[in-house]
């Protein structure tokens, strides 16, 4: 049952493309372990990238994905 939703919601999100005034940003995510490193240098911690479709200042949509070994110059180009 969770493959078939996973699945379906995959297939859904494939379709939708954003357009119009779209902003990006990222976000490390994990707990407290993190060996005194902080942000994307702590291995504890996952990296996602966030992007939204915004209207009139408000969000409509945001999409949420994981990118392992994310770097600075990575997002910037």
């Amino acid at each position: 049952m969770k493959h078939k939703l996973m699945q379906a919601l995959s297939e859904r999100e494939a379709r939708r493309q954003l357009g119009g005034l779209v902003q990006i940003g990222d976000a490390c995510l994990g707990d407290d372990r993190n060996n005194g490193k902080l942000g994307r240098g702590s291995k504890s911690k996952r990296t996602f990238v966030i992007t939204k479709l915004a209207a009139q200042g408000h969000p409509l949509h945001a999409v949420i994905t994981p990118r392992p070994g994310l770097t600075t110059q990575a997002l910037m180009d």
